[in-house]
């Protein structure tokens, strides 16, 4: 998942990425993060307004999701300084 983020963004020019979140507890719902099979990559590194940001984060999400194959989902969440992707192995 962090290999494909990585290579998904070459075109950005980004200097790095951060996943925000991997493993949590469980909650009342099934979470895929505390089955180890899911990370949140932050965007607060993408400039612009918030509708510019949420384009280009779909934008990379498209690609993230490419790279990986149809056993992955991969969503942009959050709004502001949340804004992230959620990206999850879920054959």
């Amino acid at each position: 998942m962090i290999w494909a983020a990585c290579r998904g963004s070459d075109g950005f020019d980004w200097p790095e990425l951060w996943v925000t979140e991997g493993w949590r507890p469980a909650g009342d719902r099934r979470d895929l993060h505390s089955e180890l099979r899911a990370l949140d990559i932050s965007c607060r590194h993408i400039a612009g307004d918030q509708a510019e940001r949420e384009r280009i984060a779909g934008e990379w999400a498209q690609q993230v999701a490419g790279l990986l194959g149809p056993d992955y989902d991969v969503v942009v969440h959050g709004a502001q300084s949340n804004l992230h992707l959620h990206v999850e192995l879920d054959p």
